[in-house]
């Protein structure tokens, strides 16, 4: 078993509702915390894999493009995000001049590809570029971009 760090965190009351949910007699809410936090971050890493076999480079760097500018640090937004990702999209093509910033995709095919995606692979997506802009350290290039979508990051 891996070390444990103990800390205090505040949550929201329907995420207290979805613990107590799962909460069996004699379970700690924190062990629920820590499994069900372990599947998810297990499904996201899992999931990058599938996105980088469907995307390119160049369009993995198109959806940090697109999703720069929207944000998602208030409870629900990644979800509202995920969902809205190909309108997201749609607008940088018609108002962001997306063809010219990532002159090397073909933007429509880019947005077929984001539509088709499931809503928990375009949570991937928010989720793997959210950690990608957060590390302001390492600079934007395609590599650091494809590094990050790698299902081999932890």
């Amino acid at each position: 078993m891996s070390p444990v760090k103990k800390f205090s965190i505040s949550l929201p009351e329907r995420i207290v509702d979805e613990l107590e949910d799962r909460q069996r007699e004699g379970t700690a809410r924190s062990e629920i915390i820590a499994r069900d936090l372990g599947r998810l971050y297990d499904m996201y890493r899992w999931t990058r894999a599938s996105i980088a076999e469907k995307f390119s480079e160049e369009e993995m760097a198109a959806l940090v493009a697109v999703l720069m500018n929207v944000a998602t640090d208030t409870p629900g937004d990644q979800a509202i995000t995920a969902r809205s990702l190909h309108m997201s999209i749609e607008d940088e093509i018609e108002y962001g001049n997306l063809a010219q910033r990532v002159p090397n995709t073909d933007v429509q095919m880019f947005l077929d590809k984001v539509k088709a995606l499931s809503l928990f692979e375009r949570l991937a997506v928010v989720d793997t570029v959210e950690r990608f802009l957060k590390d302001a350290s390492h600079g934007i290039s395609i590599d650091k971009i494809v590094d990050y979508f790698s299902p081999k990051r932890v």
